[in-house]
């Protein structure tokens, strides 16, 4: 096997004139050498079959080698020199492993001499991508293709090259353009966290996956405390400081089988797949609070921040992503009530005061599209002057089953 020529490729279909072309037009041309005239003559001219066959070798684009079975080099044509640099005096009765390889890729004088032709291995049987390197040191790929055929009772190799760098850097150009892509689709720039799609989607396959029965799917909403504070006195680059470092630790927690991902500007999403209790669930939060109370470094400043995490399991059969993250929303705004560095679960009794809210919301956007709302004016009075100098508006409600709700209650829903 040809295992010392470097990277490979195969089976790609390149620009320009092929092997099976190559080969065609020599055994043409030999053919017709053959043939009892052994001339072409036209206008004036004739040439024999040796003088086309001088002439396409001479003349082609592409490099063309012979080679013995065990390798050396016993005819080079004017192509092969200029885009390996090396003429046919310098490469004569060596082997290109000798000369033609990267300094990364060099093999030992014994593995060179070991070296021999097999005609019959699959690799030579089409086409093959190599990074060679020019006389220059410059790095090149190469495109090869081999021929083998008898001659004096002796195996030869005729070995096609074609410079295809060009090819190859555009052809990495757009695998590059497509994973910049994927990851500006997928991933948040920042933090390098997936983002709102790539969450939903890694949610949905989770949910599908877990069984009834036994594994659960866990979502941490988390919410950076401290952070608007941190923003509004030392700057965006401060608060992109704290971002990264709270990323780093939900990343690690998240592996090697979740997933955290950054929704918003300062808001988090984990997901805990397989979870065979809520307990498993807790230590994670209890993990995140413990790991954001080492505060973030910035510019020789001790920035604090922490975690306000809320959490939810899925129920069987449940199967919208959405459902389990507004149930860890709800868990959320709880663990915010209780104050900073604290987490809360969305447990049956959560459920019913979440149902509740629910509610109200409905009854209260109802209230609004049919005007159920009342509106008191209060007059604002100067007491110096003994005059009205305006008037103050209150919205009241009166809700059908439970009477009149006061603003303090029903305007946190409306927020």
């Amino acid at each position: 096997m040809l295992t010392t020529l470097g990277q490979t490729c195969h089976g790609s279909l390149w620009y320009g004139v092929s092997w099976a072309m190559w080969m065609t037009l020599l055994e043409r041309l030999h053919r017709f050498g053959a043939a009892p005239s052994g001339a072409v003559s036209g206008r004036g001219a004739s040439l024999s079959a040796d003088d086309f066959t001088r002439l396409l070798s001479e003349h082609i684009n592409d490099g063309v080698v012979i080679q013995d079975a065990e390798g050396h080099i016993l005819w080079s044509n004017r192509a092969y020199e200029r885009i390996t640099g090396f003429s046919f005096a310098e490469i004569a009765g060596r082997k290109p492993q000798e000369f033609i390889l990267p300094a990364d890729r060099q093999i030992s004088a014994r593995e060179v001499a070991d070296f021999r032709y097999d005609p019959s291995d699959a690799m030579f049987q089409g086409f093959e991508i190599v990074q060679n390197r020019r006389k220059s040191g410059e790095l090149f790929w190469a495109q090869l293709s081999f021929g083998f055929f008898e001659a004096t009772d002796r195996h030869h190799v005729i070995v096609t090259v074609r410079d295809v760098s060009e090819e190859v850097a555009a052809n990495q150009a757009l695998t590059q353009a497509k994973a910049d892509l994927e990851q500006a689709v997928n991933y948040d720039a920042l933090t390098g966290l997936a983002n709102r799609r790539k969450l939903m989607v890694f949610l949905g396959a989770a949910l599908r996956g877990a069984t009834p029965d036994k594994d659960g799917v866990g979502v941490l909403h988390l919410d950076l405390d401290r952070f608007k504070d941190i923003n509004d006195t030392y700057g965006h680059a401060a608060g992109d400081a704290v971002i990264k470092q709270a990323a780093q630790i939900m990343g690690r927690r998240a592996a090697p089988l979740g997933m955290a991902a950054r929704i918003g500007g300062d808001e988090f999403i984990m997901v805990r797949p397989g979870l065979k209790s809520s307990e498993a669930l807790e230590r994670t939060a209890e993990d995140l609070i413990s790991d954001a109370r080492d505060p973030v470094l910035w510019d020789g400043r001790y920035l604090n921040y922490g975690f306000s995490i809320g959490m939810a399991i899925s129920e069987p059969g449940m199967s919208r992503g959405q459902d389990l993250i507004q149930n860890a929303d709800f868990a959320l705004y709880e663990a915010k009530a209780r104050g900073r560095g604290c987490w809360a679960m969305y447990d049956r009794p959560l459920r019913k005061k979440h149902r509740a809210r629910r509610g109200m919301a409905e009854d209260l956007m109802r209230a609004v599209r049919e005007n159920g709302l009342d509106f008191w004016y209060q007059p604002i009075v100067d007491l110096t002057a003994c005059q009205t100098v305006g008037i103050e508006t209150l919205a009241r409600w009166t809700h059908p089953t439970r009477g009149i709700i006061a603003p303090e209650e029903f305007l946190a829903i409306a927020e």
